[in-house]
């Protein structure tokens, strides 16, 4: 909570996007927020709430790589470190991503795209 003194437009932002993005890292990528409530007190200290909507959890279901000539899937797999099953996390996936391309033989075109599931969160 912010009060008084640290009570500017530019913490409550930045307390927000904090918020988001930390649920975003840890499998909820459509996280969003709110804020519900501002009021002063007879101090001029600032009171704010923020309600978060975290979404559905999204869970990585399946790897793919296409295009691959040279290389095999499953050296690519264990290069990137990331697995079904684990919940989603963008910056795991751009680590990933960068760990697959030092490897030899192995150009990244297009990075990664997203599909939903049947189930629709994964």
């Amino acid at each position: 909570m912010y009060e008084g003194r640290a009570a500017a437009v530019k913490s409550f932002k930045g307390f927000a996007e904090e918020c988001i993005s930390e649920l975003a890292e840890h499998g909820y990528p459509f996280a969003r927020g709110e804020w519900t409530e501002f009021r002063e007190d007879n101090y001029s200290d600032i009171f704010a709430v923020f309600k978060i909507i975290p979404g559905p959890l999204s869970i990585i279901s399946n790897i793919e790589f296409t295009g691959l000539k040279r290389t095999k899937p499953e050296t690519l797999k264990k290069a990137g470190r990331l697995n079904p099953g684990v919940p989603f996390s963008r910056r795991k996936v751009l680590q990933s991503e960068k760990l697959i391309g030092k490897l030899p033989y192995v150009e990244i075109s297009s990075p990664y795209i997203l599909e939903a599931s049947t189930s629709g969160d994964s």
